[in-house]
């Protein structure tokens, strides 16, 4: 009898360790019908949010299962399913929007976390572009409950026919038939810092294409858009501020006439600003006299060359621009870098 138990608990223990390697073959679409909400909704009854878990991926706005936001605001539009539970997610896949504006599905984000209360964490590195292709797919590993899509377009447009999620919930202990049971227990440890990675000074990291560097030309900074773009790099708009030219004092018959281009001023002289700006309400004497309305002007990033990468046995971090090792027998995890989660052991045993 003690040679059959430890039979079942050997051929039960060998079948869960199976399906916890199976990987993406033994995981579902979690996100299937499951709550779904967006940033605004296009009309209270077209464009739902719930018309990306409907199963339903043809993209044609006629079909009825297209989601859509209302554009022209300036909260970065996000779309969010709640799995109901915290599941290890592997695989994200995204339909877009098929018969017209895929392009509106460009630079985006993809976030996960495991509570409504704690901070968005990165499923994919730095943000993707729609490459014309249905669907998008995004591999990776990461713990959580809701996700989210985001826009890093302040006024865009967010259409998805669909967004399927694909992972396990993550379990602490499995009945075998014999009424003994599997235990799966979780070991955590710091990871540890190694070298810098990435650019040198002057000069900004993006994952894209495998991790390069680039530089904006000088007096124009970083924005949110695709580093390839040609609007990646901003030079901010504002106003420019000057003194006004003193004339002579004013002419005609009480001395209120001045010149074409001139304007006169109650302390009784002529003054005029520079050609391209005009007066203000500031004294005509202080250096804010004229002003000058400076457009805000895009450009293109220079890629400067590849960012290096981490050695064997390491892997990058893109927050802290550093390589990192975890110690033997762990593997790197959804948590902080820099936290005591960082790297974890996974350990399987049956009582």
């Amino acid at each position: 009898m003690q040679s059959s138990k430890n039979l079942i608990q050997f051929i039960c223990l060998g079948a869960f360790i199976l399906f916890m390697g199976m990987g993406l073959s033994a995981q579902n679409n979690v996100a299937l019908n499951k709550r779904a909400t967006q940033s605004s909704n296009y009309t209270s009854s077209s464009g739902q949010p719930s018309k990306a878990v409907d199963g339903n991926t043809d993209g044609r706005w006629q079909s009825g299962s297209v989601t859509h936001t209302q554009g022209g605001g300036s909260n970065n539009p996000w779309w969010t399913v709640d799995l109901g539970e915290v599941h290890d997610i592997r695989k994200i896949r995204v339909w877009n929007r098929t018969d017209c504006c895929k392009e509106r599905l460009d630079n985006f984000v993809i976030l996960v976390k495991n509570t409504a209360q704690e901070s968005w964490r990165g499923f994919i590195s730095g943000s993707q572009r729609n490459t014309g292709t249905n669907p998008l797919t995004f591999e990776g590993q990461a713990e959580g409950r809701y996700v989210m899509i985001q826009l890093r377009n302040p006024k865009g447009i967010l259409s998805l026919a669909e967004v399927e999620v694909y992972g396990l919930p993550y379990l602490e202990s499995v009945d075998t038939p014999n009424g003994s049971s599997i235990t799966v227990s979780n070991e955590y440890k710091p990871a540890t810092k190694g070298g810098q990675v990435g650019c040198g000074n002057g000069t900004f990291y993006d994952p894209i294409d495998g991790g390069t560097c680039w530089t904006c030309p000088q007096g124009y900074k970083r924005t949110v858009f695709s580093v390839k773009s040609d609007k990646a790099c901003e030079r901010a708009g504002g106003e420019k501020l000057v003194r006004a030219t003193r004339h002579g004092r004013g002419g005609g018959l009480i001395g209120t006439d001045c010149p074409g281009g001139q304007f006169l001023d109650p302390n009784g002289y002529c003054y005029s600003c520079p050609q391209g700006y005009n007066r203000t309400a500031y004294p005509v004497t202080s250096d804010k006299a004229c002003s000058q309305r400076v457009p805000a002007d895009y450009q293109n990033a220079q890629l400067v060359n590849s960012a290096k990468t981490c050695g064997s046995g390491y892997f990058f971090d893109i927050g802290t621009n550093r390589c990192w090792s975890c110690p033997e027998g762990y593997k790197r995890t959804v948590f902080s870098v820099n936290g005591d989660k960082a790297c974890e052991k996974i350990s399987v045993s049956t009582n």
